[in-house]
């Protein structure tokens, strides 16, 4: 697989990651770190069961878009900052 450059999360696991697939894959491609497409933060919610977003969201009565567990980011919030 031929890559003219790579886009990842400045987080540092996905930096890691980066580093190992380019220097097996392709050591020359220049890697971009940008803190607008880190993972969406689950605040509160962060490591319960899945299907839980859901559930808070259908008590609240808010679509899962605009969804926001305390602490943490919506979807909408996401789309927003990316």
């Amino acid at each position: 697989v031929a890559f003219d450059a790579v886009y990842c999360s400045d987080l540092e696991r996905t930096r890691q990651t980066a580093h190992e697939l380019l220097h097996v894959l392709s050591p020359q491609v220049p890697v971009y770190y940008d803190s607008r497409l880190r993972e969406k933060g689950a605040g509160s919610i962060q490591g319960k069961a899945l299907g839980t977003a859901e559930k808070m969201a259908k008590i609240k009565k808010v679509s899962m878009r605009d969804f926001r567990p305390q602490g943490g980011e919506s979807w909408r919030d996401v789309a927003t900052r990316s």
